[in-house]
């Protein structure tokens, strides 16, 4: 028997050193999810540095305006008369602006009237629904509880009911004076509009949760 050629040798060899090469690595190969977790561990940022300031630490919280009025009593009242202090608050008759409604708006997508009513201290709207010939059908009211607004531009209102605060149909407008809250000229929701939490924060800071409350 005749041995092999050169080239047949060298081919031989290279497969030989590849077979060893094999039998020799004993190492896991890294799977997809170990790739996956050590990119999101170099991208996680760095942690933040404390900070220079005691009152932005993470675990300060927020006191209200009484404390800081003992040392800064003179920024505390000229802001209570700004706009920006007088946001949201409840309807009292000591910051009254809005004068009587004369004549009750009508609603004529759904034919209620809606109307502004004063008993015992307290402003109401009232929502009422008569026949083509003037009798009473129907009639709501609910009680003015809170103002959100200034009255720089406008007041809109809300009545509390269960713990939450709904919006009510009319709201008064420096400019022309009382007239439908947005959106109800077009679709009235009557009592039932629900003011969500971010409205409560952007106008009155931060609202406290009652829990359990559905």
């Amino acid at each position: 028997m005749r041995p092999p050629s050169p080239p047949r040798r060298l081919a031989l060899g290279l497969l030989s050193a590849l077979v060893a090469l094999i039998g020799c690595d004993r190492s896991t190969p890294a799977t997809t999810g170990d790739s996956a977790r050590a990119s999101a561990a170099a991208a996680e940022p760095p942690e933040e540095p404390s900070p220079h300031f005691r009152n932005v630490d993470r675990k300060v919280s927020y006191v209200g305006d009484a404390a800081c009025a003992s040392c800064h009593a003179r920024e505390t009242a000229t802001y209570r008369q700004h706009a920006m202090a007088q946001s949201f608050h409840r309807w009292t008759p000591a910051t009254r602006v809005e004068p009587p409604l004369d004549k009750p708006l009508q609603h004529g997508p759904t034919g209620y009237s809606y109307s502004i009513a004063e008993s015992g201290g307290q402003l109401y709207q009232v929502e009422r629904l008569t026949s083509p010939d003037g009798k009473p059908l129907h009639e709501l009211r609910r009680r003015i509880d809170y103002v959100m607004g200034s009255g720089q531009v406008a007041r809109t209102y809300f009545t509390e009911e269960n713990g939450r605060l709904f919006q009510l149909p009319l709201t008064w407008y420096r400019s022309h004076g009382w007239d439908f809250s947005p959106g109800y000229e077009i679709s009235s929701a009557r009592f039932d509009r629900l003011m969500p939490d971010r409205c409560i924060a952007c106008h009155s800071s931060y609202p406290k949760a009652i829990p359990h409350l559905e």
